[in-house]
């Protein structure tokens, strides 16, 4: 049994710069010790036996124009990705916001979304792409006889309803009369024959009270089971962030926004005046996901966004020698010390933040930009399907490979983030549920590497016994099983013997000048098994089966040495 299974909890990581020294070895070598004779970093994950790992998920789900067809898939696709993490006993809170970045004074047409906020409430009104009417042909033409992305989106919207039995005139609409109030043109209908395309959906007070953020505790039955049709009907409804968003898509900017305090209110932000509030706990990891078929224009004011280039101008302005788009280095800075300060934490680790995106493969736009944009202009198409047309995410995908832990790990052919926008979204959403199920059950990543077996590295602390070089049982490599080590910490004011009572200490590391109130576990008490989901990770298995009763009350830290953050 090991953390995942056990209730152990994921709460908290230290990172701790180091400066590289000779290599200097004795018998009472411990994991600080080796990182600073080798320029690692030491790393301490802090665990207990009283709760599940938490994770915060943030969805960033694009809202403009073409995404009708990406926002079906996930939701198709949502319950292969709930179902992996159901399979642990993870402490989720999950919420989505949207590329939307203007105020309603600012843009008239979206009804719902606001910068960064947390959305909970559908919209289903398609905006003006054609693609969100007529189903899309294997090599991307219109079906003008299929309506079905429409009538899939009246569907879903009234599944979201308090009382969806009273929709049911919705759910079979007179086509005729839907092809007008979409698509007049085409049809020639007569004004009189043009209805409002509201008329055809809910109304927005029809919707259930859906809450900000959906919660696993909500979720789950007497026995702890997920019940995975409620919750992927709830993320139905609150991943429906529709098409009306604004066409200058500030994804990464919605994210920064989406964890300020200005929208939390910190630790203990109150609903009514902060509409993110209780979304982040200080205690819980944070996973971003993203979704978007074009790429991120976060900037800082200096682009003109009513030019005759459109929607294109931030492709352009990207090539300036001094683009006026914010470096991915500082958006990342911000939302770090975004999260720190709505946590109530002096800082927040790169460690403590899984980033996944999926968007099109980077083909960025190289040229100068055209003299005259009404002459019309050529921006490379990063990848075409049934789900339309996309461009390049290359911003996206540099942002997630900033952090040590992010998906995708596959590269395109310009060496960044493989794309997956025009792909089938089950299989990468597997993946990443794979990438939050192994931090949210206990495992510990890229301990400090060694190169193959027989490699040298330094003995165990406290016993003295010879470390060697390990190959992580999933693969991935090796790492010196001597860089890692398993810690106890008793609050009791008899810690001595509280540590002595359990048998689980090695001999003269209890209660050390290094660790006071605590002791060093023997090797002989637990072993290392893979991480779920593969790679070069260990998970935390205890060999006494009845350790739960006898480490109760017990702080568990697993503190080992890590590859600073650019070498990994």
């Amino acid at each position: 049994m090991g953390l995942g299974h056990s209730g152990l909890r994921l709460s908290g990581i230290l990172l701790t710069g180091v400066a590289a020294a000779g290599l200097v070895v004795a018998c009472n070598t411990h994991p600080a010790e080796f990182a600073r004779s080798t320029g690692a970093i030491e790393v301490l994950v802090t665990t207990t036996l009283d709760a599940s790992p938490k994770l915060d998920i943030l969805w960033m789900i694009d809202n403009s124009g073409s995404m009708c067809q990406e926002q079906k898939g996930l939701r198709d696709n949502f319950e292969s990705f709930i179902e992996i993490l159901g399979e642990i006993d993870l402490d989720f809170h999950i919420g989505v916001t949207t590329t939307h970045m203007l105020t309603r004074e600012e843009y008239l047409f979206e009804p719902v979304a606001l910068p960064g906020h947390l959305q909970s409430t559908p919209q289903p009104i398609p905006g003006y792409d054609p693609s969100c009417y007529y189903a899309v042909n294997a090599d991307g033409t219109l079906d003008h006889s299929s309506l079905e992305p429409v009538l899939d989106a009246i569907r879903t919207a009234v599944s979201c309803t308090r009382n969806p039995a009273s929709h049911s005139a919705l759910l079979n609409p007179n086509i005729n009369e839907l092809r007008c109030a979409l698509d007049d043109a085409r049809w020639g209908c007569a004004p009189a024959d043009i209805k409002p395309r509201s008329d055809f959906f809910p109304r927005p007070a029809d919707y259930r009270d859906i809450p900000k953020f959906l919660e696993s505790s909500k979720f789950r039955d007497a026995a702890g089971r997920l019940d995975i049709a409620r919750l992927q009907g709830d993320f139905a409804c609150i991943s429906m962030v529709g098409t009306l968003g604004y066409g200058i898509e500030k994804g990464l900017g919605a994210i920064v926004r989406a964890v300020n305090v200005d929208l939390t209110g910190g630790p203990d932000g109150d609903p009514a005046t902060h509409p993110n509030a209780g979304f982040l706990r200080p205690d819980a990891r944070t996973g971003i996901i993203i979704v978007t078929d074009e790429n991120d224009c976060t900037h800082d004011g200096g682009v003109n966004e009513r030019t005759s280039c459109g929607v294109a101008e931030c492709t352009f302005r990207e090539n300036d020698p001094n683009s006026p788009l914010v470096p991915i280095e500082t958006l990342k800075k911000n939302l770090l010390e975004n999260l720190a300060s709505s946590k109530g934490l002096s800082t927040v680790s790169p460690n403590d933040v899984l980033v996944a995106s999926i968007h099109g493969d980077d083909q960025r736009y190289k040229e100068a930009r055209p003299a005259e944009c009404e002459a019309g202009w050529n921006i490379p198409i990063s990848c075409a399907s049934t789900k339309g047309v996309a461009y390049s995410g290359h911003r996206y995908g540099a942002f997630v490979s900033s952090f040590p832990q992010y998906f995708p790990k596959s590269t395109d052919t310009n060496g960044n983030p493989e794309g997956l926008i025009c792909g089938d979204f089950g299989p990468a959403l597997q993946e990443i549920a794979n990438l939050f199920k192994v931090e949210g059950g206990g495992c510990v990543n890229n301990i400090y590497r060694c190169e193959e077996a027989g490699s040298y590295c330094p003995p165990f602390p406290h016993s003295g016994d010879e470390g060697t070089c390990t190959a992580y049982p999933n693969g991935g490599g090796r790492y010196c099983n001597s860089g890692v080590q398993v810690r106890l910490r008793s609050s009791d004011d008899d810690s001595v013997q509280r540590l002595t009572d359990t048998g689980f200490c090695e001999p003269g590391s209890i209660n050390t000048v290094e660790f006071k109130g605590g002791c060093v576990v023997s090797t002989s008490q637990y072993r290392w098994d893979g991480c779920p989901g593969g790679g070069a990770g260990l998970k935390l298995v205890w060999t006494d089966d009845q350790f739960q009763n006898i480490l109760s009350g017990l702080e568990i830290q697993i503190r080992y040495a890590q590859l600073p953050v650019e070498a990994l």
